[in-house]
């Protein structure tokens, strides 16, 4: 069935493109980040580590698929048959299960390390909220999957998934304002109860980063948030929306990754730590009590390391 392009053709056939082409980067950015975490494994990682990178390689290569797939019918099967822009194949309905499954697993495993470093109840609350949300968002998307199959995936009628929409990419607004958040708070509270300049200089590090990896993903979720409510006949929130699942997945990776250059850094301190000692004929304190994040911990403990290096605030060792 031949059908003339609506006048706004450029709102669904320009996003398109622009979040097709972000997503590829953050996909070679995504499997750089992994092959980085292949090539410097972590000694004793917990296995639920590699479960969750299994299932957001997974999730994040379905997702791809069908963005491939989607950007292949309108860019460049709608120039024969311009019908295809409106109503997009069946591979589409499962682009929403694809980003909210990335988003669940990675929010839950933030809201996993928000309860390894809180140590007041509040924190533990906290974190089954931000769970509950992962839930929330996750559930909406499987709902706008099946809602968008229901009225036969016509781009044309999605305003009528509006509140399912709001709903999960509100949820997801939430979750991430609150992971970022409460992050920042837990570091910035350990960093008041310290006084070693080492560790300091640590936490202002996971600070920066936890701010810039958050706001990212919560700025994209906002921003597709916004274009919707603003243009929910089109696809302009779709340049944004192509692109979350990918920045989801980058943040996983980075997070783990941050680890093997503080262990790097640390290592090497505490191997010239020893030397110097050595040449002086000291006897240095065993350095393990102070590394923060011990390459032979369990795998994201960075809480728990943190934690040890407040302790040992205590009795500062003679470094």
């Amino acid at each position: 069935m031949n059908a003339a392009l609506p006048e706004n053709h450029l709102l669904f056939v320009g996003p398109i493109l622009i979040g097709s082409l972000f997503g590829y980067f953050c996909l070679g950015a995504y499997f750089v980040q992994l092959s980085h975490y292949l090539l410097n494994p972590m000694e004793h990682e917990k296995r639920v580590i590699h479960v969750l990178i299994v299932l957001v390689t997974i999730a994040e290569i379905g997702g791809v698929i069908i963005m491939s797939q989607t950007a292949w019918r309108v860019l460049c099967q709608a120039d024969f048959n311009p019908a295809l822009v409106l109503a997009l194949s069946h591979w589409s309905t499962g682009a929403p299960v694809c980003y909210g499954s990335v988003a669940l697993l990675v929010q839950c495993f933030f809201a996993w390390k928000i309860w390894r470093l809180g140590k007041e109840w509040t924190w533990i609350a906290l974190s089954g909220v931000i769970a509950a949300l992962a839930l929330l968002q996750f559930s909406a998307s499987i709902a706008i999957a099946v809602q968008f199959s229901l009225i036969n995936r016509d781009s044309l009628r999605t305003a009528l998934l509006r509140k399912t929409v709001i709903v999960q990419r509100s949820g997801s607004l939430a979750c991430d304002a609150l992971i970022t958040g409460s992050m920042i708070w837990i570091l910035w509270s350990y960093k008041t109860e310290t006084s070693i300049r080492s560790t300091q200089r640590l936490l202002n590090g996971l600070i920066i980063n936890t701010l810039e990896n958050g706001a990212v993903t919560t700025l994209f979720v906002a921003l597709s948030l916004a274009f919707y409510l603003s243009h929910p006949n089109d696809f302009l929130n779709q340049a944004f929306q192509q692109a979350v699942g990918r920045l989801y997945s980058n943040v996983f990776m980075a997070s783990l990754n941050s680890r093997i250059g503080r262990y790097q850094q640390t290592h090497v301190h505490s191997m010239n730590n020893i030397a110097n000692k050595a040449t002086t004929g000291g006897h240095p304190k065993r350095w393990t009590k102070l590394n923060p994040f011990r390459k032979d911990q369990e795998a994201g403990v960075d809480d728990l390391n943190v934690s040890a290096s407040i302790d040992s605030d205590k009795n500062p060792p003679n470094v």
